[in-house]
């Protein structure tokens, strides 16, 4: 790959392949979406489509029910080793929508059935002056995402399912430089 010219807008990373039919563009968007776009197709495939350990905001944490793609995060095998480990954190659509944690096939942890403004049995994860949190289900998908209230800081928090099987809310505190 060759970077692009002109250079990307703030914020943004381009890059560019050549091959018979035109050049294949991909570009590391502010919220950190990866997007791979082809001439006269769009954007044909999407990082956030393809989460691993980590949920960024606006991320959907989904299933798709038209094209089967669900949308879950996966625990690093150990901390050095970025391979599928042993966790999976996943939501459940059926009935009552649910997120469950799931160490190999074995069910380890459910939020509680949503109600409409949280999940039941994470009261704690409901939206407050720094992070929003909804929950969609249409007949195409059922979703769960957040967003960071205040967007300059968007960039700097993450949920992570840790090998350990613990999903741990990261964000980074500009004034106390951690």
């Amino acid at each position: 790959m060759v970077w692009a010219t002109p250079p990307p807008p703030p914020g943004m990373t381009t890059a560019t392949a050549s091959s018979g039919t035109g050049n294949a563009t991909t570009q590391l968007l502010e919220n950190g979406n990866l997007v791979l776009r082809v001439p006269g197709a769009g954007v044909v495939w999407k990082s956030f489509d393809y989460p691993t350990d980590t949920l960024l905001p606006g991320m959907k944490f989904s299933i798709d029910f038209q094209t089967g793609l669900d949308r879950r995060i996966t625990s690093w095998r150990t901390t050095g080793d970025p391979s599928p480990g042993d966790y999976t954190f996943r939501l459940d659509p059926r009935g009552s929508p649910e997120l469950f944690l799931y160490r190999r096939s074995a069910r380890t942890y459910g939020s509680g059935p949503w109600n409409g403004y949280q999940f039941t049995g994470v009261p704690n994860l409901k939206s407050n002056n720094l992070l929003t949190f909804r929950f969609v289900a249409t007949c195409n998908e059922a979703y769960y995402s957040y967003d960071v209230v205040d967007s300059a800081a968007a960039s700097l928090t993450r949920f992570v399912l840790n090998s350990s099987g613990q999903i741990k809310w990261l964000m980074w505190i500009d004034m106390t430089r951690s």
